[in-house]
């Protein structure tokens, strides 16, 4: 059994009192999601979401303290996946995709991103993160 570990994060921005967040759609398949990669050895949880976000959508982001969201996987019979999900706030909200990995972005309310998100891990990511940022 192969073992692969991405980070990546559920990145929102406050708009006017109310909270948008960033969903993308990679170029390897349909699914609507958030931004995240495969970690490089020597970085942290942490910087590998930081870097992910970065060089897929060119945005800048905060991670927030206490908020991380596990998801694990098997893309295929052979591989183990796990994933580790942050809350990111970013510092603007001028996308720049990487085209060679994502064909399309959408900021979105919470509502919309529900509706939108492909899987169900995705739309319970999105709850929590959604309640976390409602919190603060």
């Amino acid at each position: 059994m192969q073992y692969e570990k991405s980070c990546g994060a559920v990145v929102f921005i406050n708009n006017g009192g109310k909270s948008e967040f960033l969903i993308i759609q990679q170029n390897i398949n349909i699914y609507w999601g958030y931004p995240k990669g495969h970690m490089i050895e020597g970085e942290t949880e942490e910087e590998t979401a930081l870097r992910e976000v970065k060089e897929e959508t060119g945005l800048e982001v905060d991670i927030l303290s206490g908020f991380k969201h596990r998801i694990e996987y098997k893309p295929r019979p052979d591989i183990a996946k796990e994933v580790i999900f942050f809350l990111g706030e970013a510092k603007g909200k001028n996308v720049v995709i990487d085209k060679s990995e994502i064909q399309s972005y959408q900021w979105v309310t919470f509502e919309a991103g529900l509706r939108k998100v492909t899987h169900e891990v995705s739309k319970e990511l999105l709850k929590e993160a959604y309640e976390y940022i409602k919190k603060l």
